[in-house]
């Protein structure tokens, strides 16, 4: 087709199911909705949770949104939506030859290939969700020739292990911190290009055996079957299962054990299939399944947090056309899961939407020999395996190779970077830039067509510019005003819009300055609003905000910004600085290209972003120096932790709700840090702790303010509480910190804060929010030694979340540890009080994000330059130094204890 080999016509179809990492709180919902087949079996398979001790991970009204949140509940969770999926899969008639898994996708992946039924392999899913995953260690991502890597860590195998081999040239290991370290030195010296992990994955090596004991008893009596489709195992290396050989031994490698998903995917390659489907919520593998060049063009993501019925259908018809479909039949072979032999005659069915209303699925898994062979119709066979059906299956050896001797296809549409990159100041200089305004072209409404498309305008507000605007408009078209301010105007915009189908443009107008009430009041009122106008029959929505500095209206701006990006609903965010109505109107009815603008001075501007100049005299680290971290033992903080330190700070004192170990990441520096438990949330708390650290002598000379937490969910799940959690670690604590360390001699303080409060991010609506406030909050104090940073996205482990990917799909490179670090040492040089820390490369990714990116941002930097000199003076070697055990001492005293709370960052 198109040109393309006629082989990859008589090819097989793999369904690789992913581990976690494409998981969201909406997931699955949109489906349920559409297709009765889908909402029966994950119906089916949430039941089968709950009977082997699970939670209840699905509702019909909730969906799995309330079972994310629990770390045990998530495992069961994908799990009852990949057993779901593929049931709708096989709805459609999508052919299936073979089935392979990454993590506890194999375990979906068993009960869809016969091995397990339904019932054993919740139970699985269940004790695999109860392991736990929070042990020591460290963990590295190397890139290179999976053979060459494994002589490598040979030397250091009881010490270090492989957790996973990706791709082509992708391998993750993990271990004791100084051997990691010990490995990454030498592969640097044989000109590998190698990176740590921030999260270090405990699963997938040897010792992890010590974290499931009992999990061999709870899988005791599977009910193990020989599969009826071939499973391309990732626990052990190129083997092809085809006897039951799934036991709770297999189970405990599973956990422990390296991921071989490249020998799996080569394995499957050199049998001749040729189409790999994703079964998965988010694309995870998808990007690694690419670079081997037989599944370049023919690996297929079925699901999308963006638009899950879209992409859905779209794969399915892709599928179609591709021919990858199986023949109905008059007989069903045994559903997924069910034990084996146990058949259930079933009518055919119409794989349309309309006909998946009956009971029956409808078509079987068609194999050579009948329902009970193990290879389907037109499958490849490979050479030396027999069929299921003589009962001598075995598995066949083979070697991980790198068939294309480039990984720039296992990122395919993600945009990435070379390992020299995290030492260049003139690349990390060039990704800060800084919020600003260029004019753009001012519609004309005398030019305009004397009957716009709007029928009618609603104008929310009781400002003079609402009371303006509502006049104009009216000159225009019919115009009908809410005379309240818009936080409290949710119920009556529902009940004036409901019902009504003219073509109408929603205005809302805050008012300068904010009402006397909570920042977080402000916002929540905002919000509901919003999400009512969303749900509503609005034809345009236009949120006109007047006060830069006020924190509720930049996070309304946050998350008007995110609503931007998840709503088809054309959403217009319009600064005003003064009470002319015209420039507005205009603006209603004939929009400029760009989402957000300011009107000032009837001169409308868009919003870009763009390099900033550095400061005439950047600032030091002081060798005398006790700098303060909020959240220092969390990702982002842990890296301040060690910049500080290898910058040549004395001591670091890091606040934490939670004191727990220091991460691996600051091994060997546990003398010069000082842990002190305090809530930053209770002012009092944190005063105290304030008062002794001096006490103590010390003299604090920077802050670093890390703590927070993160909650991703989609617009219209997110509640008060949920941006309250958010708003109080953050923004909350931030203005206690700059309160009160006001009277000491800080040459800096850097608020930690994200880039979706800049730009917004679909799913992240509440951390856009947040964000947003915090970067206001840094911009409204006069005082030229505080900034906020707005990060991109972070390396986090071999499995990446939905959010992030999306985010590295749409260009944003992720950090690591050595590349935040430039980028913090080069922030100090910017005078500028809020900064975007986003590596950017353009990509050609359509999703919105993406073209709000090409249009916002400056691309990236290019090759890097030299590496930059330390910052301010050379670290002071203080190992056994008396001070911080003693200010560590003294802490201890004086710092009363509050109930631990969660600290993700």
């Amino acid at each position: 087709m198109n040109g393309r080999p006629s082989t990859r016509e008589r090819g097989g179809v793999l369904f690789l199911f992913s581990g976690q990492g494409g998981e969201y709180a909406g997931m699955g919902r949109a489906l349920a909705a559409r297709y009765p087949a889908f909402a029966r079996a994950v119906d089916a398979a949430a039941e089968a949770v709950v009977r082997a001790g699970g939670p209840r991970v699905w509702t019909p009204r909730h969906g799995f949104a309330n079972s994310l949140a629990a770390a045990d509940a998530i495992q069961p969770a994908l799990f009852s939506y990949q057993f779901a999926l593929a049931e709708l899969l096989r709805e459609w008639r999508i052919r299936l030859d073979a089935v392979a898994g990454y993590g506890v996708g194999e375990v979906a992946g068993a009960v869809v290939s016969g091995a397990l039924p339904l019932a054993d392999g919740a139970r699985v899913a269940v004790a695999r969700g109860r392991v736990p995953q929070d042990g020591p260690g460290a963990a590295a991502v190397l890139e290179g020739d999976p053979d060459e890597l494994r002589r490598m860590v040979e030397p250091m195998r009881a010490a270090v292990a492989i957790a996973s081999v990706d791709g082509p040239r992708s391998v993750v290991v993990s271990g004791e911190p100084r051997y990691v370290e010990t490995l990454l030195r030498r592969a640097h010296r044989r000109g590998l290009p190698a990176r740590t992990l921030a999260v270090d994955p405990t699963l997938h090596r040897p010792s992890a055996r010590d974290l499931v004991p009992d999990f061999v008893t709870r899988l005791d009596g599977l009910a193990v079957g020989r599969p009826r489709l071939p499973i391309y195992s990732t626990v052990r290396r190129a083997q092809v299962l085809e006897t039951a050989a799934l036991t709770a031994e297999y189970w405990t490698e599973n956990v422990c054990g390296t991921v071989e998903l490249a020998a799996a995917l080569e394995t499957a390659a050199a049998d001749g299939l040729s189409t790999v489907v994703e079964v998965a919520p988010s694309p995870v593998l998808a990007a690694a399944v690419r670079g081997y060049d037989e599944f370049r063009e023919s690996t297929y993501t079925v699901a999308d947090r963006d638009d899950e019925a879209e992409t859905f259908l779209e794969a399915v018809a892709r599928l179609h056309a591709e021919g990858r479909t199986a023949p109905p039949v008059t007989e069903a072979g045994p559903p997924f899961g069910n034990e084996a032999g146990e058949h259930r005659p079933t009518a055919v069915a119409d794989p349309s939407p309309a006909a998946t209303t009956g009971a029956a699925t409808g078509y079987e898994w068609l194999t050579a020999a009948g329902p009970a062979s193990s290879r389907r119709s037109g499958a490849p066979r490979r050479p030396g395996i027999p069929d299921a059906t003589d009962g001598t299956g075995r598995a066949v050896d083979g070697d991980v190779t790198d068939p294309t001797g480039d990984m720039a296809e296992n990122t395919r549409g993600t945009a990435v970077y070379g390992p020299t990159v995290a030492t260049a100041a003139g690349w990390a200089a060039s990704i800060v830039t800084e919020e600003h305004w260029v004019p753009e072209p001012f519609p004309d409404h005398h030019a305009a067509p004397h009957r716009p498309p709007l029928e009618r305008a609603l104008v929310v507000g009781e400002s003079t510019l609402a009371v303006a605007l509502e006049r104009e408009l009216d000159r225009r078209l019919s115009a009908l005003r809410v005379t309240c301010d818009p936080a409290d105007a949710g119920p009556i915009v529902s009940s004036l819009t409901t019902g009504h189908t003219a073509p109408t443009a929603i205005v809302l107008v805050w008012p300068t300055p904010d009402r006397p009430v909570p920042v977080t009041t402000g916002i929540a009122g905002a919000l509901d609003l919003l999400q009512r106008v969303q749900d509503g029959p609005a034809t345009t929505l236009t949120v006109v905000l007047t006060d830069r500095d006020s924190l509720t209206q930049n996070a309304i701006a946050g998350l008007v910004r995110t609503l931007q990006l998840e709503s088809a609903l054309p959403t217009r965010l319009i600064w005003a600085s003064d009470d002319d109505p015209a420039p507005v109107a205009d603006q209603v009815l004939n929009p400029t290209v760009s989402q957000e603008i300011r009107i000032s001075d009837h001169t409308v501007r868009g919003r870009r972003f763009r390099s900033v100049a550095a400061g005439s005299a950047p600032i030091g680290i002081r060798a005398e120096g006790t700098y303060v971290v909020t959240g220092g033992l969390g990702t982002l903080g842990a890296v301040a932790v060690r910049w500080l330190l290898e910058a040549g700070a004395r001591d670091v004192v890091v606040l934490t709700r939670a004191p727990r170990p220091l991460p691996r990441l600051l091994d060997g520096l546990d003398d010069r840090i000082v842990v002190v438990r305090c809530d930053v949330t209770d002012r009092a708390d944190l005063a105290n702790a304030l008062f002794d650290i001096r006490a103590c002598g010390s003299t604090v000379r920077g802050v670093v303010h890390a703590a927070g937490v993160r909650r991703d969910a989609e617009f219209g799940s997110v509640t008060t509480g949920v941006l309250a959690d958010l708003y109080e670690p953050r923004v909350g604590a931030a203005g206690h910190l700059l309160d009160l360390t006001a009277p000491d001699p800080v040459d800096f303080v850097l608020l930690s804060s994200s880039s979706t409060g800049a730009l917004g991010a679909p799913g992240q609506a509440a951390d856009a929010a947040v964000h947003a406030a915090l970067d206001t909050l840094a911009r409204s104090r006069i005082d030229d030694r505080i900034r906020s940073i707005g990060w991109g996205v972070w390396i986090s482990g071999p499995v990446v979340s939905a959010g992030d990917a999306r985010l590295r799909r749409a260009g944003m490179v992720p950090f690591d540890v050595a590349r935040g670090t430039a980028v913090l040492s080069v922030a100090l040089g910017h005078r500028s009080p809020s900064v975007l820390a986003v590596d950017y490369a353009p990509t050609d990714d359509a999703g919105p994000i993406a073209a709000r990116l090409r249009g916002l941002l400056p691309e990236g930097a290019g090759p890097p330059q030299p590496a930059p000199k330390p910052l301010g003076v050379k670290p002071v070697p203080l190992h056994g130094h008396s001070t911080a055990a003693a200010l560590g001492a003294a802490l201890t005293r004086g710092i009363r204890p509050t109930p631990p709370r969660d600290e993700a960052l």
